[in-house]
């Protein structure tokens, strides 16, 4: 589900949408609630909260996201 593959669609990887994450929340640092309020109006189709979540551990893992009292902000 990471990445896209015979079954996953690119749109509907992991990857792909942790790409507008970054975009959602460009150089701000945002709760998690108005990273999603912002996600779900420029993403093309409906995701989940949980969704959301594996991207945010996704961008934690690879060094991109900082989390702190569910405040996140991109690494530059």
């Amino acid at each position: 589900m990471i990445l896209p593959s015979k079954t996953i669609k690119p749109i509907d990887s992991i990857f792909c949408i942790s790409s507008y994450v970054v975009k959602a929340i460009g150089s701000k640092e945002l709760a998690i609630d108005e990273v999603y309020t912002k996600l779900i109006k420029i993403y093309p189709k409906k995701i989940s909260m949980e969704t959301l979540m594996l991207c945010f551990n996704f961008l934690f893992v690879i060094g991109k996201l900082e989390s702190k009292n569910d405040i996140v902000k991109i690494k530059l």
